[in-house]
């Protein structure tokens, strides 16, 4: 497979508004308006079917080339994927872990700050039922 004419054919292809589907028409038409493509007795072109079997031939030469880097970029594309979906379970995990942990550390300073104000309360009443004084 050749690079030599992709700057040109690119060139062309960002010209056509309609794609791929213009480019080919465009080429096409080129073969007919200024080439023997479509006449031709040499085995390239002529009535028995030899310019569909060579269009059909080249087509389906380069389609099985574009369906394997199709298929190799869809594989890379799903690792990629694999392994986002992977850290972003991994991370939402360590966040669940932290709230966790936050949430029952936070549940018994919370305990242990009540039982604190519980047992000064009651300090505090038995010293007004004893009459003693107050210090807090």
């Amino acid at each position: 497979m050749s690079d030599k004419f992709d700057g040109l054919l690119m060139s062309m292809m960002s010209q056509c508004e309609g794609g791929a589907p213009e480019a080919l028409d465009n080429i096409f038409s080129f073969f007919a308006r200024r080439t023997d493509f479509y006449s031709r007795k040499d085995g390239g072109g002529g009535d028995d079917g030899q310019v569909r079997k060579l269009v059909l031939d080249a087509f389906t030469k380069h389609e099985k080339v574009a369906q394997e880097i199709a298929d190799e970029k869809k594989r890379k594309y799903d690792e990629i994927d694999r392994k986002r979906k992977e850290k972003v379970q991994a991370e939402k995990l360590m966040e669940q872990k932290v709230l966790i942990r936050f949430s029952s550390t936070f549940h018994v300073d919370l305990v242990l700050s009540f039982k604190h104000i519980f047992r000064q309360a009651n300090l505090i009443l038995w010293r007004l039922l004893m009459r003693k004084p107050i210090r807090l």
